[in-house]
């Protein structure tokens, strides 16, 4: 049971009787006197006291701790904060009469995201060349997607001004993994310990590459000595991984070096690991909300996208779930829902995503 601090009031009531009983026909409850000055004092001391006691019992559960304290834990348990990372990927560069783009050069996309060369790339008169970037900042501000132009922030002699994105896009781009994410991959490190190879070890070296928010393994996925695995990354735009982001992610169940216990771990050297994107299922209601104001459209999206989250590859949505989440949502008194008519059901490698809300 977590502890209570006691209202000042109380402390106050409770000195004051204290006082009196120890000291015969003496009075501790009229504010003029010496003795209720007395009791006020000791009990907003008690008070604090009791607060600090409050805030101890708080760090002593990990999901209750704050930041400072939340980090020790998952220490002890070998588990770290999953830094910001920087997006990278290639442009597409020309040049009129050949010339090189030196590491390091400076470019700029419309909205202003900087990006480096990250190697030095030579290119000749009227072929295209790919070269490769990095973004400045980490963080998902940094993904960009195909054909966005970038502009080099200085000419170079004999190339052409502007760089685009190429197929593949700029990715891999993370910001700091949220409080919320950490404790939620603390708790499933405590509740399933490490196993050798087990389904959940898959699971748990999967979200511990940045940006993978949610993860799914499936044993003997394609027969004997056969493990499947799938992840989205909910905290950017398209949750979808890309080849890039599930590249990261063989790497790192491959084998990685733990960087609170320098210990190796990662999958038995016998298992076959089979990386998969599962495909989205948009899920696109159409509803009408009384009273249909911003606020209450902000309010049910938000119930919506929190609704999706809880799917899984294969996942189903009864209609009970979706009319729930709407009438729950803050300032919602009546809501019709013409769209789903019946319960959302995914395939075995699609998850419902929300897409697309028509307001009527």
């Amino acid at each position: 049971m977590a502890y209570a601090a006691p209202k000042l009031s109380e402390l106050l009531t409770r000195t004051q009787a204290d006082i009196e009983s120890r000291l015969p026909r003496s009075y501790a409850r009229i504010q003029e006197k010496v003795l209720y000055a007395i009791a006020a004092a000791q009990a907003g001391n008690t008070k604090a006291l009791h607060e600090h006691l409050a805030w101890v019992a708080r760090q002593v559960v990990p999901h209750l701790s704050d930041e400072e304290f939340l980090l020790e834990h998952c220490r002890f348990w070998g588990l770290w904060r999953k830094e910001a990372q920087v997006s990278e990927g290639s442009a597409v560069a020309l040049a009129d009469q050949g010339g090189e783009l030196a590491e390091g050069t400076p470019l700029q996309r419309p909205d202003g995201g900087q990006f480096v060369v990250a190697e030095a790339t030579l290119l000749s008169p009227g072929q295209p060349v790919t070269v490769p970037l990095l973004a400045v900042e980490p963080g998902v501000a940094g993904n960009t997607p195909a054909g966005v132009v970038l502009q080099l922030v200085s000419p170079v002699p004999g190339v052409r001004s502007t760089l685009t994105v190429d197929a593949a896009g700029l990715t891999g781009g993370t910001d700091i993994e949220p409080l919320g994410e950490l404790v939620e991959r603390l708790l499933f490190r405590v509740q399933y310990p490490p196993h050798g190879g087990a389904k959940h070890d898959y699971e748990r070296w999967a979200r511990e590459v940045p940006g993978i928010t949610r993860a799914w393994c499936y044993p003997l996925y394609q027969g004997g000595g056969t493990v499947g695995l799938t992840c989205v990354l909910d905290g950017q735009a398209d949750i979808l991984p890309t080849q890039a982001d599930l590249d990261r992610v063989g790497a790192h169940i491959d084998g990685h070096q733990n960087p609170v216990t320098n210990q190796w771990q990662g999958k038995p050297a016998e298992a076959e690991l089979v990386l998969f994107a599962p495909k989205a299922l948009p899920m696109n209601p159409q509803i009408g909300l009384t009273p249909d104001t911003p606020e209450v459209r902000a309010e049910v999206t938000a119930a919506l996208q929190a609704l999706v989250l809880d799917t899984e590859p294969g996942g189903q949505l009864y209609l009970t779930q979706i009319r729930g989440a709407i009438a729950n949502a803050r300032g919602e008194r009546n809501h019709t829902l013409t769209w789903p008519t019946g319960d959302v059901l995914a395939a075995h490698d699609e998850i419902i995503t929300l897409g697309t809300i028509t307001w009527l």
